[in-house]
């Protein structure tokens, strides 16, 4: 699977379990998982291994109505990519939440500067899911995510548990622009990260969960979460085939 979009020359990150037998450690259920799904504003840095320096800014919008949530996640090219490329990479995820469940998409959409808006919804009466770019449907499946849901779907999880043991697998069901995927991420190993989250840089301890490879050419996907940030994702990274990053570091919270 390829993580990798287009901002302007750049490349830039897009980022429920299905189910089906449990693996040993394998997080899928919290019961009260709804009380963990707030919404907030996070900020994330965006850096690439082959281009010096920061090369644009995330900024992710989660917002809780009832039962219902909008996310939103905005990449702006700064510094020298910025006075070439005006092109920003917009992504939203809406749906409902759902007590025992959490988050449940039913309309993902990713754009990146003037390329047209790449669209998939749910057809609640038809229980399919509707890919708009390329017309194709799936048949709709408990606890699928999109590319931004599952993001903080992961962290609710950990938040509900509370904590990380050896082992522990995620295993997404995750809906893109065009297919779906299932993306197992493992718990590696606890991590401290020093983040700058304004006034003063700040040592947080983090767990980070990686989804290898599976196929040659795919990306591997990181993702670090912060305990004491309400189990936000401190850092996100892709890393491609030939070993290139991108990272977004987080650098504001509330």
């Amino acid at each position: 699977m390829k993580y990798f979009v287009t901002l302007a020359l750049s490349s830039v990150l897009a980022l429920s379990a299905i189910q089906q037998p449990v693996q040993a450690g394998e997080l899928k259920t919290c019961r009260n998982i709804a009380d963990y799904l707030t919404g907030g504003t996070a900020r994330y840095s965006l850096s690439y291994s082959q281009i010096p320096g920061q090369i644009a800014i995330t900024t992710h919008e989660f917002v809780v109505s009832g039962n219902q949530y909008k996310l939103s996640s905005t990449s702006k090219a700064t510094g020298f990519l910025a006075m070439l490329y005006s092109g920003t990479l917009n992504q939203k995820s809406e749906g409902v939440i759902e007590p025992g469940i959490g988050l449940v998409p039913i309309y993902y959409s990713e754009q990146r500067g003037k390329k047209p808006l790449q669209e998939t919804v749910i057809d609640t009466e038809h229980k399919q899911v509707v890919f708009k770019k390329n017309g194709e449907k799936a048949a709709l499946e408990s606890r699928l995510q999109d590319r931004l849901s599952m993001i903080y779907e992961m962290g609710a999880l950990l938040h509900c548990k509370g904590k990380v043991d050896q082992g522990d697998v995620m295993k997404m069901r995750v809906m893109t622009t065009g297919a779906l995927d299932t993306e197992p991420f493992t718990f590696k190993k606890s991590e401290n990260l020093e983040l700058n989250l304004g006034k003063e840089s700040k040592t947080v301890k983090t767990y980070l969960f990686e989804l290898a490879p599976q196929e040659a050419d795919d990306d591997t996907v990181r993702l670090w979460f912060a305990p004491d940030l309400n189990w936000t994702a401190a850092q996100i990274q892709v890393e491609d085939h030939k070993g290139a990053q991108l990272t977004q570091t987080l650098v504001g919270l509330q």
